[in-house]
């Protein structure tokens, strides 16, 4: 799930024109890491996007599931 939560963020110069954005991830790749490893591996697939030229992605709140912690 993405949300897109720019609009909350009008006028925020530092983010020089990248969006603030709320996602829900869900994996298997979660299931034997705790919080901080989940959130540096979103981090990663999406490093392009949040350093790259333009930057895409100022802000990014992350909530991370495995299959099993996820309600079906």
């Amino acid at each position: 799930e993405i949300i897109d939560e720019s609009h909350l963020h009008r006028g925020h110069k530092a983010a020089g024109g990248g969006g603030h954005y709320s996602v829900k991830v869900v994996s298997p790749k979660f299931e034997s890491l705790n919080v901080m490893e989940r959130i540096r591996l979103v981090h990663k697939a999406l490093d392009e996007e949040m350093t790259g030229t333009p930057k895409l992605i100022h802000a990014l709140q992350v909530k991370t599931f495995s299959n099993e912690e996820w309600p079906s």
